[in-house]
């Protein structure tokens, strides 16, 4: 955000299921500095930005080992949190994704192991929650990208499977698209956005890799 990335919440090991710390990297000076911690301690959480706040939302609470739909806003002018309004279905290893100032919340899983296709958008001026079209493909672990007012959500877990799925949503119409799926099926991978083309990067199917596939988003 602004030219720094922020780091926010995740898995500590050793027993720290969920953690709170808050690290910026600013790639021109090669330097990570340490901001306020998140006021809940989680892992497995989705995280967009939108009208200049990040957003942490939904992940693992290590008090409950459960799917919580707590949302934070994290200001990084003032380095400060605030609370918002709880997200309506609590889940982990979601992904999240902004257009137009609105949050969407995507899949991941409820506790008790159910694989979601669950579209929720949050509107940051109003503090509100609505439900969406749900996407074709109930999963976790997946990863979105946003390109010309699009949602491209990729990959993912479901039912003992890495999948190669792609399905695009549009807000608008809220109505999904199936896109031609990744060359290689993974779970728990990360996607950006160079130049208009979405690169999926690394992720696991069965064991961790490091491969790189672009995907061409249709004009």
């Amino acid at each position: 955000m602004n030219g720094i990335i922020y780091a926010i919440g995740g898995y500590g090991g050793a027993g720290a299921y969920g953690v709170t710390t808050v690290e910026a990297y600013d790639p021109s000076s090669n330097t990570w500095s340490t901001k306020t911690a998140m006021p809940t301690p989680r892992h497995a959480l989705g995280v967009a930005v939108a009208n200049g706040l990040i957003y942490a939302i939904g992940g693992v609470h290590p008090g409950c080992g459960c799917g919580v739909g707590t949302v934070e806003a994290y200001d990084p002018v003032n380095d400060l949190w605030t609370t918002k309004t709880v997200m309506p279905t609590a889940r982990y290893y979601l992904t999240a994704s902004a257009v137009n100032g609105i949050i969407y919340a995507i899949g991941g899983n409820a506790t008790g192991g159910t694989y979601l296709s669950t579209v929720e958008a949050y509107d940051p001026v109003a503090n509100t929650w609505s439900t969406k079209t749900s996407m074709p493909t109930a999963r976790q672990y997946l990863t979105s990208s946003v390109i010309n007012g699009i949602v491209y959500v990729v990959g993912g877990f479901a039912g003992g499977t890495p999948l190669a799925t792609n399905e695009s949503y549009d807000p608008v119409a809220n109505a999904w698209t199936t896109r031609a799926a990744m060359p290689t099926l993974r779970y728990g991978l990360a996607s950006e956005i160079v130049s208009g083309a979405i690169y999926a990067i690394g992720g696991n199917n069965g064991s961790g890799f490091s491969t790189v596939e672009e995907f061409i988003t249709p004009p």
